[in-house]
């Protein structure tokens, strides 16, 4: 617990450090703690608000009445106390409900083409819409640029390209400038020595991206230590990895380590696989 202060422990006990008079209602206050003494002079914030509003009048009682004489002026009854329809801002319009029948005054809506709210409250607006007299809203269709799936899209959505985060990540993938790393610049040299033709960020179907792929049916991934030792990532490896092989494909997964220390054994891996 925090040390409390010299005044809170005062508070706490309940000490009584004598009586003073409000200055505006004259009710006694009682002081508790010692800062009561020199602050406290009102027993609520009510009476407060009143003395000093009496003593700005008592010192500038010119610049009142002027402001007095302003509020009772007929521009300013014009808005005083005009509720419903004679006020000045009334927006509202009386309408039917198409559902139940029953008038009321509608809201101002930026949403709807009239520009007021056609029913009196969800419940209606449900009721309606369950028995399929609404008009159907108006849908744009679209395909997806990577998997070609087909997308029904709002007008407000018409510039989407893509139908999910899957498919926007592996374009992002495609289309950006990448540099390669240097484990896979030295599977590409080990490649190029064996003679090998490959295609490079070969995407397969809309779930992987490949680092290196080799016709008709070898997968080449260079796995960094840092990224591909996290357990998520492990998890995901292993889910394309089954993925893969139930297509007929094989995968080669090369570990950062074994690229960088023993070139001979990647070389005599590939040799096997890929030729």
């Amino acid at each position: 617990m925090p040390a409390r202060s010299q005044s809170q422990q005062q508070a706490a006990k309940g000490l009584n450090l004598g009586v003073k008079y409000c200055l505006n209602c004259g009710k006694e206050i009682q002081m508790k703690v010692r800062r009561d003494l020199t602050r406290k002079k009102f027993c609520s914030k009510k009476c407060m608000g009143y003395y000093y509003g009496k003593k700005r009048y008592e010192e500038n009682p010119d610049f009142f009445q002027e402001l007095i004489k302003k509020c009772n002026s007929e521009e300013a009854n014009k808005k005083k106390g005009h509720k419903g329809e004679n006020h000045s801002n009334w927006k509202r319009k009386l309408l039917k409900c198409p559902n139940c029948g029953k008038e009321f005054l509608a809201k101002p809506r930026k949403d709807v083409k009239s520009g007021y709210a056609k029913f009196c409250s969800m419940k209606c607006y449900r009721e309606y819409e369950a028995k399929g007299l609404l008009r159907e809203k108006v849908r744009i269709i679209k395909t997806c640029l990577i998997c070609g799936k087909e997308m029904k899209l709002a007008p407000h959505d018409a510039k989407q390209k893509f139908c999910s985060h899957r498919c926007t990540g592996i374009y992002a993938i495609e289309t950006m400038c990448k540099q390669d790393t240097s484990i896979e610049q030295k599977v590409e040299e080990i490649l190029k020595k064996l003679g090998v033709k490959y295609q490079k960020q070969y995407r397969i179907q809309n779930f992987t991206v490949v680092d290196f792929f080799v016709e008709p049916n070898i997968a080449i991934y260079c796995d960094g230590e840092y990224w591909h030792s996290k357990p998520e990532i492990k998890e995901r490896d292993e889910r394309i990895n089954q993925k893969l092989k139930e297509m007929g494909i094989k995968v080669i997964r090369l570990p950062e380590q074994v690229i960088k220390l023993e070139s001979d054994i990647v070389s005599s891996l590939l040799c096997q696989h890929v030729r």
